[in-house]
């Protein structure tokens, strides 16, 4: 899993969030990624989770 200390790191711009970190907290949280990313980044993480 994610740490908090992880996640605090994240919160304060201190750790890039990658797409494995951020599927396993929309999965943890229950959320759609494509509700916390732009538009713009939308398509190249769907290239990248069906690649």
């Amino acid at each position: 899993g994610i740490s908090a200390a992880y996640v605090n790191m994240l919160e304060k711009n201190q750790r890039s969030l990658s797409v494995p970190v951020l599927m396993a907290l929309s999965e943890q949280f229950g959320i759609d990624w494509h509700d916390v990313v732009p538009d713009s980044g939308s398509t190249v993480l769907a290239d990248l989770r069906t690649a």
